[in-house]
């Protein structure tokens, strides 16, 4: 497994339905140095972030008719395939760089300010 020092910040993202629908937002780090990829955010998720996520992208999958799921495959099977990388002592899902996020939390947190982070030093 990969292990990356960055400087993360906590905040939410979402797809344009979370514009709407707080439900499908997420909680994730951001790294302040690589903030965004042609505009749109570049996100590291925890497990059960990650695990929300994808629970709602294979039932979307498992909901389409067998030609859609040719169209959609590719980009299916490279979402589900994501490994963890450890970054800060946490094990973190990178999902930015090829998947239009948008930022939502305008209250960005240090990573290091954040309780939970602090018990792991």
């Amino acid at each position: 497994m990969e292990k990356r020092k960055l400087n993360l910040v906590k905040t939410v993202v979402g797809f344009d339905d979370a514009i709407e629908d707080k439900s499908h937002r997420y909680d994730c780090y951001i790294n302040t140095h690589n903030r965004y990829w042609n505009g749109w955010a570049n996100p590291y998720f925890e497990q059960k972030e990650w695990d929300r996520f994808i629970k709602i992208q294979v039932d979307f999958f498992d909901s389409l008719d067998e030609k859609q799921k040719e169209w959609e495959k590719e980009y299916h099977d490279e979402i589900v395939d994501i490994e963890p990388i450890e970054i800060d002592g946490k094990q973190l899902y990178y999902c930015g760089g090829f998947l239009c996020w948008n930022e939502f939390d305008e209250v960005l947190v240090p990573m290091e300010e954040l309780e939970e982070f602090k018990e792991l030093k």
